[in-house]
């Protein structure tokens, strides 16, 4: 179910405005040295296009869903085969590139929550609030709310990229104050997103069908654990 409603929230930013949650952190007014990760959604590997069903109301988009959705199956499985695990990507890339501005990371274990996850989420899948900790100095939420290969037309000029939509959100050691939060983009398809953070997606991993994605093996893992990196970096350095 989780996966189907990012899909659709992603299809949704394609054809709306979508407002990004953006504070910006004052670091100089914080003495945090030690963040807890919260237990981060559940979210498994997708594919995006223009579906041509989105232009027929509902039946067309339960129709552009449903191939969407087969069609990140397939990846899901291909990245499985690759023995990819995109928590634990993230999770290295993270907190080495926060280890270098001088913080110290607590991880829940596990990194992710289960598939059948209760905690009460909002837009980008963040937490509508956090519980108080004495672990940390603050505590961090933040989730893959997209990550995937994405199109963002068809024909030639607009291959398969690899994809992240990385939202974050920083709260105090209560668990009710917001003192940060943002949305990092690699290779960007919505319009609707551009006052996100965008990284131009690597050149090296662009796959001109479907087809050509399934036959590139391996190799789409290793542009998904690059563009996941890039993003984990580009957070980093809001904090």
């Amino acid at each position: 179910m989780l996966k189907n409603i990012a899909l659709l929230c992603l299809i949704l930013t394609l054809n709306a405005c979508v407002s990004v949650p953006q504070k910006a952190f004052n670091k100089g007014t914080q003495d945090i040295k030690t963040i807890e990760v919260l237990p981060m959604a559940y979210t498994e590997a997708q594919i995006s296009y223009p579906h041509p069903g989105l232009n027929f109301g509902l039946i067309g988009g339960a129709i552009a869903v449903a191939e969407l959705n087969a069609k990140g199956n397939k990846l899901q499985d291909q990245l499985q085969a690759a023995d990819f695990d995109h928590y634990a990507s993230f999770q290295k890339a993270f907190d080495a590139a926060m280890s270098a501005r001088g913080y110290q990371l607590i991880w829940s274990d596990p990194v992710a929550a289960a598939k059948n996850d209760k905690a009460k989420r909002g837009a980008w899948l963040l937490r509508k609030g956090a519980r108080p900790t004495d672990r940390a100095d603050a505590q961090i939420d933040i989730n893959l709310v997209f990550y995937g290969y994405a199109a963002s037309g068809a024909g030639k000029s607009s291959p398969y990229r690899p994809t992240i939509s990385l939202s974050a959100q920083l709260f105090d050691k209560s668990g009710k104050k917001v003192l940060f939060s943002d949305v990092v983009t690699y290779h960007n398809t919505a319009p609707a997103l551009k006052k996100a953070i965008s990284i131009e997606p690597d050149p090296a991993f662009a796959y001109q069908t479907f087809d050509d994605l399934e036959a590139a093996g391996a190799a789409v893992a290793e542009g998904l654990d690059a563009a996941i990196r890039d993003s984990a970096e580009a957070m980093a350095k809001q904090l």
